[in-house]
C-alpha cells in the first residue's frame, strides 16, 4: 500500500478496480485525502467498503468506466486485479481512457 501510495498525488480522484474490501482505498483516503471509488463484483467486498465509509460500486468494471468521460480520474489502480480478469485488454484500454495514469 505504501508503494502505491507514493504514486498517488494528494487529493487525487482515484478509481480502484477490483477494490476488494477497500483496504487500499481506505489507506489512500486516510494518507492522501483522495476522492475515490472502488469497483468489485463481489457484494460482500462492496459491503465492507461501504462499512469503511468508502464509495463503491458492485458490478462490471468495464461497464462502470464507460459512464465516465476521458481522463475523469487522476489515477486508476488495478492492484492484484489484471490476472483475475476474463478480458484484461478491454479493462486496461478503458482504464487508460478514463484515467490520467494507470497503476
Amino acid at each position: 500500500m505504501q508503494i502505491i501510495g507514493e504514486w498517488v498525488e494528494p487529493s487525487a480522484r482515484v478509481l480502484d478496480l477490483g477494490c476488494g474490501p477497500g483496504a487500499l482505498l481506505d489507506y489512500l483516503t486516510q494518507t492522501k485525502q483522495v476522492s475515490g471509488i472502488g469497483v468489485d463484483l463481489d457484494f460482500h467486498r462492496i459491503t465492507a467498503c461501504v462499512a469503511r465509509g468508502l464509495s463503491a460500486y458492485q458490478g462490471d468494471m468495464t461497464a462502470f468506466m464507460r459512464e465516465f468521460p476521458a481522463h475523469h480520474f487522476d489515477r486508476v489502480i488495478c492492484s492484484r486485479t489484471v490476472q483475475e480478469l476474463d478480458d484484461p485488454t478491454t479493462v486496461i484500454l478503458e482504464a487508460l481512457r478514463v484515467g490520467r495514469a494507470v497503476t
